[in-house]
């Protein structure tokens, strides 16, 4: 099966473990008929998603303004990704994914941050830089993304 990134697939042993059930697939919608919607065949959201269940369990060990911010700006990336892939217009799409991008580089810095002020994240060091790798990873891909069809709008 072909995806819309040219991008391979990351790593999903570094995962929890619950956490590819959790996910799911990443085709169909879980109930086994394998029907997908537009995201779920892009190697960025799927790995968007990793990305967010890895920061989840750290959000509330948080400040509370840490806490909001990364929660934002993380779960803006995966839902900006889907809204993106679901559009039809080349410019929409690529206007969507910039949205992500910006959003993904936002909690790059945040995780930088957290981990600056906390050493170990409050003992979730590794699961935050396994984390900021899924988000330069997406954030590789958006611009893939973001190019080609920014030059088909125009």
């Amino acid at each position: 099966m072909t995806t819309q990134s040219n991008c391979t697939a990351g790593n999903r042993e570094l995962l929890p473990a619950d956490s590819t059930q959790r996910l799911g697939n990443g085709y169909g919608n879980g109930d086994g008929h394998g029907i997908a919607l537009d995201a779920e065949r892009l190697d960025c959201y799927r790995i968007a998603r990793e990305m967010r269940a890895l920061i989840a369990p750290v959000l509330p060990t948080l400040s509370r303004a840490l806490r909001d911010q990364l929660d934002r700006a993380s779960l803006s990336v995966p839902l900006n990704v889907a809204e993106g892939a679901g559009r039809f217009a080349p410019g929409s799409k690529a206007q969507f994914y910039s949205i992500a991008r910006g959003s993904a580089n936002e909690t790059a810095a945040l995780l930088d941050v957290v981990l600056d002020e906390t050493g170990d994240g409050n003992g979730h060091g590794e699961a935050l830089r396994l984390a900021r790798g899924r988000v330069v990873r997406v954030v590789q891909m958006l611009v893939k993304l973001e190019r080609r069809f920014g030059a088909r709008a125009r």
